[in-house]
């Protein structure tokens, strides 16, 4: 839907369970826009709800428990349940791998703010899209959906070389989740490894 490039779609990737509800109220409530919740059907991890009222009016948030202060090394984003749980799963295994490199972790509430204005109505102003990515860190992007889709919206801000986006690929046999997460470089592992490459290219 995102490819329609319609301005009035919305695509809902909460990260939790508690999220996923608080936006189909919202969703439910609305009359002017087109709405798309992605979430998983099993339980999952809980994130904390303070960044939560950002991520539903702004449409994404940093999330103050994953993040370093000051000017960060690297940025990750996740979209939706799984990408959450495996990109700050991640985060764990960077601190005891590179307890150097200082991040920022942002979660992405709805994909269509990543879009620019004034096509996209509701995307992210670009003061608060440069305060939240950044403009010249490197970026690492988890997101449920084909990462084309993403990259389409970022390139129309003029976002293109610096973010790397992991998403859904078609496997090309049947798989288990966890083959999926693999094989679409979305687990945990996959995600702290390209993260750190990401690192050694930027810095070298």
């Amino acid at each position: 839907m995102l490819e329609t490039e319609d301005g009035f779609v919305h695509v809902y990737t909460p990260a939790d369970a508690m999220r996923a509800a608080a936006v189909l109220a919202v969703m439910l409530a609305g009359h002017d826009r087109v709405n798309f919740l992605i979430t998983d059907k099993h339980p999952g991890p809980s994130f904390p709800p303070d960044p939560f009222r950002d991520e539903l009016t702004d449409g994404a948030a940093v999330w103050p428990h994953l993040s370093h202060h000051g000017r960060p090394d690297l940025v990750l984003a996740s979209a939706g349940d799984i990408p959450a749980r495996e990109l700050s799963a991640a985060v764990t295994l960077l601190r005891r791998s590179h307890p150097e490199i200082k991040i920022r972790y942002l979660h992405v509430n709805d994909l269509a703010v990543l879009g620019p204005a004034p096509h996209w109505p509701y995307a992210l102003p670009e003061r608060t899209f440069t305060r939240m990515f950044g403009t010249d860190t490197p970026v690492l992007m988890a997101v449920p959906t084909h990462p084309g889709t993403v990259r389409a919206l970022l390139a129309a801000r003029g976002e293109t070389s610096r973010f790397h986006v992991v998403g859904y690929r078609e496997p090309a046999r049947p798989t288990t989740p966890e083959g999926l997460l693999e094989h679409c470089g979305l687990s945990a592992a996959s995600l702290s490894a390209q993260a750190a490459l990401m690192i050694k290219e930027h810095s070298g």
